[in-house]
């Protein structure tokens, strides 16, 4: 499993700056096969003002899925962005689903 929000990674390079950030997941890519061939596929949340989704796309499928789905998946790369500190995007950041 991985996490769905991660806290900034100490060292902060910048000693004299000591903001905290959080790291919200925002797609998933899987590989799907073997070592010698295979698929990538992705999973993808997708946001609004007042919620998020998850999709799952591969070529021409494209379907809405569960978070579950994704935790579940055999992840080959994460991405995530940062979250600023202000009550905005921390109420932002707790719309997983």
């Amino acid at each position: 499993m991985f996490p769905l929000k991660k806290p900034q990674q100490e060292p902060v390079f910048s000693t004299s700056l000591r903001l905290k950030h959080w790291y919200q997941l925002v797609a998933v890519v899987v590989h799907i096969g073997d070592a010698h061939s295979g698929h990538f596929a992705t999973y993808r949340r997708v946001t609004s003002k007042l919620s998020s989704s998850w999709w799952y796309t591969s070529d021409g499928n494209v379907r809405k899925c569960s978070v579950m789905e994704v935790m579940q998946s055999s992840a080959y790369m994460l991405f995530y962005t940062r979250t600023s500190l202000t009550s905005q995007s921390i109420l932002a950041a707790n719309c997983v689903y």
